[in-house]
């Protein structure tokens, strides 16, 4: 039957094609409508939390040294992570449900093949502890980059507010090389984050091709009357 060519075929393949085009519209438009109310509620977030940290920037008492630094940093980086984290928190919650769905979808479609389906969930579940190890690899190289960032903001700011001191004693040289060598270090830890960022989102992008794999692997080695047909 998967190799009729008949009309019956034909007007299978045609149905299984327009509700595959009918979903792939309506998954765009749902998309496109939960990134906009993300977004939008993630920009709130933003400028409740960034006129958050001024007030409390403008009431708090002075320390050592200056907070000019940490509060640029709070406003111009974590401020703006709220707003990114509030695009993808729905994951929580989203991508356990798609996992039983599509598991149920491919026992139904692969006649009740349980261990198949398990060989692909468990490639899935194998990556949430190697994700776990990228992340809280990626939390330490940011706790360390961020008192560089600090003190080099502070710093400048502090500079700029005292200009006139600076340029009558000559002292750009001595910035200069002050600045490039916090700036070197924080570009260091900033390349290192980007990398195991890269490590995150590769894993992420291959872990459902290698599952794909593994199901299909098993789902034919298991019986030889199971075979994928062109």
């Amino acid at each position: 039957a998967a190799m009729d060519d008949g009309p019956a075929a034909r007007t299978r393949a045609l149905k299984v094609t327009g509700y595959i085009a009918a979903l792939t519209i309506v998954q765009a438009f749902a998309q496109q409508r939960q990134l906009h109310l993300a977004t939008r509620a993630g920009t709130r977030v933003r400028a409740l939390a960034i006129a958050e940290i001024y007030a409390a920037a403008v009431t708090a008492r002075p320390r050592d040294g200056g907070a000019s630094g940490e509060v640029a940093t709070l406003v111009g980086v974590d401020a703006t992570k709220l707003m990114e984290a509030s695009l993808e928190v729905h994951l929580v919650w989203a991508c356990p449900a798609q996992i039983v769905v599509v598991s149920a979808l491919l026992v139904l479609f692969l006649g009740g093949d349980g261990g198949a389906v398990a060989a692909g969930v468990a490639c899935l579940v194998a990556v949430l502890p190697l994700a776990k190890v990228l992340v809280r690899w990626m939390i330490r190289v940011r706790k360390r980059r961020m008192p560089v960032t600090d003190a080099r903001v502070r710093e400048v700011g502090e500079v700029l507010g005292g200009i006139r001191v600076s340029k009558l004693n000559g002292w750009e040289p001595l910035w200069d090389k002050r600045w490039k060598a916090l700036r070197a270090v924080e570009l260091g830890y900033t390349r290192l984050e980007m990398f195991v960022y890269g490590l995150s989102m590769l894993l992420m992008v291959t872990s459902p091709v290698v599952a794909t794999i593994a199901l299909f692997s098993v789902h034919m080695l298991t019986s030889a009357d199971n075979y994928l047909s062109p």
